[in-house]
């Protein structure tokens, strides 16, 4: 009985050895990745054209001259109008189907120590929307790998983003009080969003105002227009007639001609919008054309600074010729946005 357990115990012990020997010599196999490996799409939709990778990866081990750093795109991606700009101290080669090849210069290498980019331009999206896989590898001279890392992109459908902005438009006239100061002159009396009242005019020159506010997101701004009815005129027809109607000037006085009802008197207009007046210039109204008195060309904020305010000035005066009587005329402003 011993003698037969002995010999079990050594068969066993054969055994034990003849697999140790058999499967204790084989190595584990474990691939070499990159410490860094990304790809930056410039346009992620389906077969966009002119796309963009931005390769961005960090080896693990540095490669020396003619070693060189393999980016193989999966079939779909076409890189036929495709370029290549390697990183430091490599060339690129073209495209050879779907590898981008940089290999490192003579005397050079491409060290591990930071990260480096390698970039494909005008490359063409796959019409799927799914993921592909871009994988970059790094080579001995002969071909063998040294390393690689695969990265993923997704291509998928563009996404439409909508909104809606109304057009807004204020506009409004209010009072210019009485020494508010218009392009260096003091104005003589006080306004009403309504009216504009000179009272008496006996000879000296009056000069009134009303302060106009826009507020409108119009892409390309505002024009404010004024017009008159007709002259400021009385109960018997004598008119108080318009300063130049041509262009804008500086104010003179009437200068009266007996013969020439046209020289005993006028009025005029002007803005300290710079656009529409030069400081000291008047202009007068013709009644049948708008003038500009003020305009922006984007959108403006009458509450803040966003040129949406102007002063705009009348001025009047008369000689000793001017017939008597009370006058009046009517004023309309247009305010018109452009969109």
């Amino acid at each position: 009985m011993q003698k037969i357990k002995k010999g079990k115990i050594a068969i066993a012990a054969v055994l034990i050895f003849s697999l140790l020997a058999v499967y204790g010599s084989v190595p584990s196999v474990k691939a070499v990745s990159l410490d860094l490996a990304k790809d930056i799409l410039s346009d992620s939709s389906p077969s966009a054209t002119g796309v963009t990778h931005t390769i961005v990866f960090d080896l693990g081990t540095s490669l020396a001259e003619d070693q060189y750093v393999d980016f193989t795109f999966e079939a779909g991606i076409d890189l036929t109008a495709a370029n290549t700009v390697c990183p430091d101290n490599t060339t690129e080669s073209a495209p050879s189907g779907q590898v981008v090849r940089c290999t490192v210069d003579a005397g050079q290498t491409l060290s591990n120590a930071s990260i480096a980019t390698t970039t494909v331009t005008d490359a063409e999206n796959p019409s799927d929307t799914r993921d592909f896989t871009v994988t970059i590898s790094s080579h001995q001279v002969g071909g063998a790998e040294i390393e690689s890392s695969q990265v993923k992109i997704y291509i998928i459908e563009e996404v439409t983003v909508s909104a809606y902005v109304p057009a807004t438009l204020t506009f409004s006239i209010a009072t210019a009080t009485a020494e508010t100061m218009l392009n260096g002159e003091a104005l003589t009396s006080t306004s009403s969003p309504t009216a504009i009242n000179f009272g008496t005019l006996n000879g000296s020159a009056k000069i009134m105002g009303q302060v106009l506010s826009v507020s409108t997101n119009a892409d390309d701004g505002f024009t404010v227009t004024v017009q008159q009815d007709g002259n400021l005129r009385n109960a018997a027809a004598a008119d108080i007639d318009s300063y130049s109607t041509t262009s804008p000037s500086v104010w003179a006085a009437p200068t009266p001609n007996i013969d020439n009802e046209n020289t005993w008197g006028h009025m005029g207009v002007t803005s300290n919008d710079t656009d529409a007046f030069d400081s000291g210039d008047f202009q007068g109204l013709d009644g049948t054309s708008p003038l500009t008195v003020f305009s922006h060309d984007g959108p403006a904020n009458s509450t803040g600074d966003g040129a949406g305010t102007a002063l705009v000035g009348y001025k009047v005066q008369v000689s000793a010729m001017q017939e008597a009587g009370d006058y009046q005329n009517t004023l309309t402003y247009v305010c018109t946005p452009t969109f």
